[in-house]
């Protein structure tokens, strides 16, 4: 640790920690006993990127930030315009997202957008200490020269240059499968999705339906409709949203199956 801060790096899929517990009865357990947060381990320090990607597939990077004092102005954003490779083809940063994490005020495993190509706005840092992370999502056009793009990221803080982070993308001469025979989804256990950012970043991951799980579980019990939540009426009556009913929010955001 410098100065304060940690930066380490983890799969975008594991587990970012807890909210809160809950007992056999469905309460929430005091909160001296809730598991607020997933600390970094001292193998998970960040030094350099070095990951592949096949032609149309997109690449997140985690940058994680465990911090014991307060920043301000924390920036991590790609050193200018992308990542370089073959015959100086560029590779720019899609999106720079920002999760609070659960250490600290206002604890949340959502990511707001705080960045979409070179602008990549600020985030205060005002507590004690916490864990953060920042995911530079990068996309690997389908006509992208094969071979090996470099580049750096930069994590800044109360104005002063943290850390330079390496980054190389070797791009392989195999592009992606597109599904467009089957659906692709999670089931979206929470309110509408009704959501601009949401419904792109889970476009941008390549999946193409989506099974709400508040109006599945009625339809499981046969319930009457009007003991069902409506979803919105760009949706249509369908309790799996495929792109077909996401309609004009999935061509606006480019759903794989559109």
């Amino acid at each position: 640790m410098t100065d304060g801060v940690f930066l380490f790096t983890r799969t975008p899929v594991m587990p970012l920690g807890q909210l809160q517990e809950l007992d056999e009865k469905r309460q929430p357990l005091d909160t001296n006993k809730t598991v607020w947060v997933t600390m970094p381990f001292a193998h998970e320090k960040l030094d350099a990127f070095d990951r592949f990607a096949l032609k149309g597939q997109r690449v997140s990077l985690c940058v994680g930030l465990y911090h014991t004092r307060p920043l301000h102005d924390v920036v991590v954003e790609l050193k200018g315009d992308g990542l370089e490779g073959p015959g100086g083809a560029l590779l720019p940063v899609e999106t720079v997202e920002y999760c609070p994490g659960y250490l600290g005020a206002a604890p949340s495993r959502y990511m707001k957008i705080v960045g979409e190509g070179t602008k990549v706005e600020p985030v205060n840092l005002t507590d004690e200490t916490g864990v953060r992370y920042f995911f530079l999502t990068l996309h690997a056009p389908r006509d992208a020269k094969a071979g090996r793009y470099v580049g750096a990221i930069d994590v800044r803080a109360d104005g002063n240059l943290v850390k330079p982070i390496p980054v190389s993308l070797r791009v392989q001469n195999m592009a992606q499968p597109i599904l467009r025979d089957v659906y692709v989804g999670l089931i979206y256990n929470g309110g509408l999705p009704d959501v601009d950012d949401m419904l792109r970043q889970y476009a941008r991951s390549g999946f193409s339906q989506i099974m709400w799980f508040y109006r599945w579980v009625p339809h499981g019990k046969g319930e009457t409709a009007k003991n069902t939540l409506t979803p919105p009426a760009w949706v249509g009556s369908s309790s799996n949203w495929s792109t077909r009913h996401l309609g004009r929010r999935g061509s606006l955001h480019g759903y794989p199956g559109g």
